[in-house]
């Protein structure tokens, strides 16, 4: 699995997008907490190893404000 081509392509979907208008959002604010952890459940849907023992996707928002989230497998 190339992961760079998978996480390029989720990132393509995002790209330009209003995230309040994307099914993945429905019901939630569009907070970089939220986007990380959505972020992190589709690229783990996509990516198939046997090596990988946890994904994680920081996010910041700006110099000082991030979100982490991070799934073990």
């Amino acid at each position: 699995c190339d992961i760079e081509s998978v996480l390029d392509a989720r990132l393509a979907y995002f790209r330009d997008k209003v995230l309040n208008e994307l099914p993945e959002f429905e019901g939630l604010n569009p907070s970089i907490e939220h986007f990380a952890r959505i972020l992190v459940q589709t690229l783990a849907g996509s990516i198939q190893t046997q090596r990988l023992s946890a994904l994680a996707v920081k996010l910041w928002e700006n110099e000082s404000a991030w979100a982490l989230y991070r799934k073990e497998y």
